[in-house]
């Protein structure tokens, strides 16, 4: 089951502080019968702009003005219902506004009608009305359905395979800064999936996720960096801060311990001296001042001893496997037939 897109409540309708100079003023005017005020007076309460923060006030003012038939309201109304505020959890309800506002043309709403359908939350299953509203959705640009959408035809879900679709709606998820889109699009570019393969371009994308902190593409990075695809040359240090710093945000050990045995004392030496750069600033090409100091010299260097230890323990795993296999092999040979 997907979730329903978590978008900020009332982001859609929020006025600034700026131009609530007058609550009194706004209020007046949502009294009056104006739904643009009520729904932005809603949003004033929701959120605590310019007022104390109040739900069942913002659950009043956004009723009065989804009745009237203002599209934003009927969203943030059915924000209101799925999430709780100011009443109780009630996605049926959270449902039948989303589906008002999603009939005027708002995005996000179709985007939350196509998972409601999808996951049968609110409303009975129904996967060819989730695909019509989650196409809707994505035609308008919204990146979370560009990359839903794009991975079900990455996948084959509920329609036919067809990577050519999938990279486009990855590509165009990603030029609007979403992760998993360009991460998804990056393992396309690298396969050459529904295009020809593009190491390079893949290597860019992976960096970009690597950047903002994305453990996946911390470790596909590392590992193009390693075997240099997508680059001149291989460049093992660079690697191995890269798969160190995915370690660290969760990823599995195997790829950095792998490329460790083949790294000298002075490569693990300029790793860490990376890897301390990259924990404090990734996009930083070179270490901060702060690295050169003596508390922090002195981290590197037991991050350097760290290192080297895990490098032994690795040599002597290693070593101890090959023995037991050859004994293994020695075994097998005196009791097999001759």
């Amino acid at each position: 089951m997907r979730p329903i897109l978590a978008l900020a409540i009332l982001a859609l309708a929020v006025v600034p502080l700026e131009a609530q100079v007058d609550i009194g003023a706004l209020r007046r005017r949502a009294d009056g019968g104006d739904a643009a005020a009520s729904n932005a007076l809603g949003s004033a309460f929701a959120s605590g702009q310019g007022v104390p923060q109040d739900f069942p006030a913002a659950l009043h003012y956004f009723r009065r003005a989804a009745e009237a038939g203002y599209a934003e309201a009927q969203y943030n109304l059915g924000q209101m219902y799925e999430f709780g505020r100011g009443v109780q959890p009630d996605p049926r309800a959270a449902f039948a506004d989303y589906l008002m506002a999603a009939k005027q043309g708002i995005p996000a709403a179709e985007f939350n009608v196509a998972n409601m359908y999808g996951s049968g939350r609110g409303v009975p299953a129904d996967r060819l009305e989730s695909m019509v509203w989650l196409r809707l959705a994505a035609e308008a640009g919204l990146s979370q359905a560009e990359f839903n959408l794009g991975l079900d035809y990455d996948t084959g879900t509920g329609v036919a395979e067809d990577d050519g679709r999938a990279l486009g709606l990855y590509r165009a998820a990603a030029a609007q800064g979403h992760l998993r889109a360009a991460f998804n699009l990056a393992l396309m570019l690298e396969r050459g999936r529904g295009t020809a393969a593009d190491p390079a371009g893949a290597a860019q994308l992976y960096r970009g996720a690597a950047l903002r902190g994305f453990g996946p593409a911390q470790v596909n990075y590392g590992l193009m960096l390693a075997d240099g695809r997508g680059f001149e040359a291989p460049d093992p240090v660079e690697a191995y801060a890269w798969l160190s710093l995915a370690v660290e945000n969760g990823q599995s050990p195997a790829a950095r311990d792998s490329l460790a045995g083949s790294l000298g004392a002075g490569q693990l030496a300029a790793a860490a001296v990376r890897l301390a750069a990259l924990r404090g600033n990734p996009a930083a090409g070179v270490p901060s001042d702060d690295v050169t100091s003596s508390a922090e010299l002195g981290k590197l260097r037991d991050e350097i001893e760290r290192l080297r230890r895990e490098l032994e323990v690795a040599r002597l795993d290693r070593d101890a496997a090959e023995r037991h296999a050859a004994n293994l092999e020695a075994q097998l040979q005196a009791i097999q037939p001759k």
